[in-house]
């Protein structure tokens, strides 16, 4: 009203007094001559021009900031979701090479593993919670070798072995690995197969599984498996070296000039096969024994060995990460031709509780979504 009257008229003064306001005008019309007004206002006439002024300015202000706020809403949905790992995950707890552990790290990592074959099974059977990992590991094969789900699927068993450490046995640390292209040339003088400060070493006992015999020194020699190649088979920890020459041979497709070559792979279905390949054959044919068949979790060097592998994998990903961190192709299944998809579900065959829906996308960064290590 306000702005109403001073657009048609000219004002000269606003005068107050304890009641209200006398606004005086100077009435200017084509056909008269110029004459002062004086319109009395009361108290409440001016609460209602100074709330339709304001008002006025409220609603120019309202359509400005929502104008402003469409806009940045705009440029959220079309920015990237800054990743966990920025927000979450600054100081990632680091996973280390077995040798770099002090000998209380090296014997609290052992004392957890064996806590371990102490607990029940969690999938039912008459075996313990550490003979649940080869089973898994065995009735699950089809989906996870060979075929695009090979790297993520042990991704997420390594945390669930991890977390059964840590929850069931009190373990403190993180999962080591073992970098065996450090031994490619000498692998029998592998510090994993010392019998104090590591896993033991080769079968020198009786006769048992996979073209091996029964491991007698270090801290694994009295343990008892209960599953091999998916039956029932009580039997000790079994390891075959193969001879020298043949040693000399497998640590080729690791040695750290092959690794080299294999990180100069430019996709994901290139690069995840090759790994499996030169990483799988090496060690099954290393070792022998329990790691003859897909029941080697037996053996506790298969998970320094996969930690290892998950390492190269974290390595070849931060090579290009915007890139290689959804970078993921191939079988979603090795006797199938069903394309790999990032939406596919893990199965953990009951390792993982029920309520846990996991799929592929949700463990390709191991500083994102549910994961927080490093290497």
């Amino acid at each position: 009203m306000l702005s109403l009257l001073k657009k048609n008229f000219s004002y000269s003064s606003i005068e107050d007094d304890e009641y209200g306001s006398e606004l005086k005008l100077d009435v200017t019309s084509p056909s008269r001559s110029s004459k002062f007004i004086i319109i009395k206002t009361g108290t409440l006439s001016l609460l209602l021009v100074a709330f339709l002024f304001l008002s006025s300015i409220l609603s120019t202000w309202i359509v400005f900031f929502n104008s402003k706020a469409f806009s940045a809403r705009q440029d959220i949905v079309s920015s990237p979701v800054p990743a966990a790992s920025s927000l979450s995950c600054q100081q990632a707890p680091l996973r280390r090479e077995w040798r770099t552990l002090t000998v209380v790290e090296q014997h609290d990592y052992v004392r957890a593993v064996r806590c371990l074959t102490t607990k029940p099974s969690r999938i039912g059977h008459n075996g313990t919670l550490y003979d649940d990992f080869p089973w898994v590991h065995k009735h699950t094969s089809t989906n996870t070798h060979k075929a695009a789900p090979f790297l993520p699927w042990h991704r997420y068993y390594l945390n669930l072995y991890e977390t059964a450490l840590k929850q069931e046995c009190s373990f403190h640390g993180n999962l080591p690995y073992w970098d065996w292209s450090l031994d490619s040339s000498n692998f029998r003088a592998s510090p994993v197969w010392d019998p104090s400060s590591g896993l033991g070493g080769d079968g020198t006992g009786p006769q048992s599984v996979g073209d091996g015999q029964c491991v007698t020194a270090g801290p694994f020699s009295d343990l008892e498996m209960s599953f091999y190649d998916g039956e029932y088979q009580p039997h000790c920890l079994s390891r075959g070296f193969p001879p020298s020459n043949e040693l000399k041979a497998l640590g080729e497709l690791i040695c750290p000039e092959a690794i080299k070559n294999l990180m100069k792979e430019s996709t994901y279905e290139d690069f995840a096969p090759e790994l499996e390949r030169r990483a799988h054959t090496f060690l099954s044919r290393s070792v022998r024994g329990d790691l003859s068949r897909f029941t080697g979790p037996n053996d506790p060097i298969f998970f320094l060995h996969h930690v290892n592998i998950d390492r190269l994998w974290t390595q070849w990903q931060q090579i290009q990460p915007a890139e290689r961190l959804s970078a993921y192709g191939g079988k979603a299944n090795k006797d199938s031709d069903a394309v790999a998809r990032m939406t596919d579900a893990l199965d953990m065959g009951g390792l993982a509780p029920q309520s846990e829906k996991i799929q592929v996308i949700d463990v390709m960064d191991v500083k994102g979504g549910r994961f927080c290590y490093g290497y």
